[in-house]
């Protein structure tokens, strides 16, 4: 069996006794009880951290103190891997929807670049018809939510009457997709969102809940 001393890559609960253990490896008693016996060979359980001999190198046959311990280290350690694996996917997908709305995003050219968030805009077709159902724009972070459904609005050319009536049934509504949640309109854009986000514009559908709340 090869040897190892990362106990969270090893196929079973024990390993041999190595170099790093014992430069001299003149032998090693079994600390089962009833055992002693010594091996110049031993096997170092992964879970209590003792030393056996061959017979007893098994977590059944010593009656391990801590069984399964080195199973869910190695589980541990696999679900953490998996964890970074993917959020390191999900950075590169976001870079990747990123740097495509760079290229068709539409926004005032005079916009220094550090300022700007690139947004996809769109209209959600039951409620706000709009002449180009989707685009892509950049804001600045410096603007209000409402600017910015009045700027979309004009782009995608979807009427606009929030500054005209008083009825919630005719104002449009600024939908944040990854928020899950509808925007006030004096939020800040380089609070509420960041590059890459998605909103929707709605109509009729009433002012965000803790609006309702107060």
């Amino acid at each position: 069996m090869a040897s190892s001393s990362n106990p969270v890559s090893q196929e079973t609960s024990y390993r041999t006794m190595n170099d790093q253990d014992d430069a001299t490896l003149t032998g090693k008693h079994c600390q089962l009880e009833y055992c002693n016996q010594i091996d110049f060979l031993p096997f170092i359980c992964q879970s209590c951290n003792k030393t056996f001999c061959q017979e007893h190198r098994i977590e059944d046959s010593h009656k391990c103190t801590n069984p399964g311990a080195w199973a869910r280290r190695r589980r541990e350690a696999e679900l953490a891997k998996a964890s970074i694996g993917t959020q390191e996917y999900t950075v590169k997908l976001r870079i990747v929807a990123v740097n495509t709305l760079k290229k068709t995003a539409k926004g005032d050219e005079k916009l220094a670049l550090d300022k700007r968030v690139y947004i996809s805009v769109e209209a959600e077709a039951a409620t706000a018809k709009a002449k180009f159902p989707k685009g892509a724009f950049f804001y600045s972070k410096d603007w209000v939510i409402g600017r910015v459904l009045d700027a979309a609005a004009k782009s995608l050319q979807v009427e606009n009457v929030n500054n005209q009536s008083s009825s919630e049934n005719d104002k449009l509504r600024v939908f944040h997709v990854e928020g899950g949640r509808l925007l006030e309109f004096n939020e800040k854009v380089g609070t509420a969102l960041v590059s890459g986000n998605t909103i929707v514009l709605l109509r009729g559908v009433g002012p965000p809940p803790d609006l309702i709340d107060l």
